[in-house]
């Protein structure tokens, strides 16, 4: 199933405990208003009861490898990206896997996984990035944010530390981006904002209330420091 269906108000829990009820969740809270100012988790974390439950549920106790369902004590958090290979240890970074699943991936890369158990990484749900997770934002630019991760999760071979491989793919998306049609027209409206907050733009756009709200919310973007 694509991210795009997880849009569906029957499964609108993803939109408000991945955000809205995540905010109480400790070391694994991830609130918008922290995207672009925070730097991203790396190591190993303790996944709390509550986010486990969270994604057992966002993913219909099924595991995203196999595709099969399972009571909950045999289900785990899969690393996508395996912290060894300088994974994340965000919500991202989290799919239900079932153990036998789990144990078969190990160490290996996403894609020499996807490979072996003959998958394609495109199918794979992307969750908990407050872009791809946005029904209010235009569509091409959720799809171009879910491009870039897959095209991140295709990588192998290539180890970086977690935080610049976050840096390679917001820095990614941000020239994508802006040879969008939608990257352009924010280019011809504001030719005067530095790139990091042109890329902001349609977010602040789906907040924003009105034109002193727009301009705030701008003004904020251009003093704070882009994640990682």
């Amino acid at each position: 199933m694509s991210f795009i269906e997880h849009s569906d108000p029957k499964v609108s829990f993803i939109q408000k405990d991945l955000y809205d009820s995540v905010i109480s969740l400790g070391p694994h809270r991830t609130p918008r208003r922290n995207r672009f100012t925070r730097k991203s988790r790396t190591g190993r974390s303790r996944i709390s009861f509550r986010v486990k439950k969270v994604i057992f549920e966002r993913d219909g106790y099924r595991c995203q490898y196999c595709g099969k369902g399972f009571p909950r004590d045999q289900l785990t958090i899969d690393h996508v990206i395996p912290l060894g290979k300088h994974g994340i240890d965000e919500l991202t970074n989290y799919v239900t896997a079932c153990k036998s699943c789990n144990e078969m991936k190990g160490s290996m890369s996403l894609a020499d996984f996807a490979h072996h158990i003959k998958i394609e990484i495109t199918d794979l749900p992307v969750y908990g990035d407050p872009i791809i997770d946005n029904p209010n934002l235009p569509i091409q630019f959720r799809l171009l944010r879910k491009k870039i991760f897959d095209k991140t999760r295709m990588e192998k071979g290539r180890l970086q530390r977690s935080g610049e491989a976050q840096k390679r793919l917001e820095r990614a998306f941000r020239y994508e981006f802006h040879k969008t049609d939608l990257g352009k027209k924010v280019l011809k409206d504001y030719p005067k904002l530095p790139g990091q907050v042109r890329v902001m733009l349609p977010q602040i756009q789906a907040i924003a209330k009105n034109e002193a709200e727009m301009r705030l919310l701008i003004e904020l973007a251009k003093s704070a420091h882009t994640r990682n």
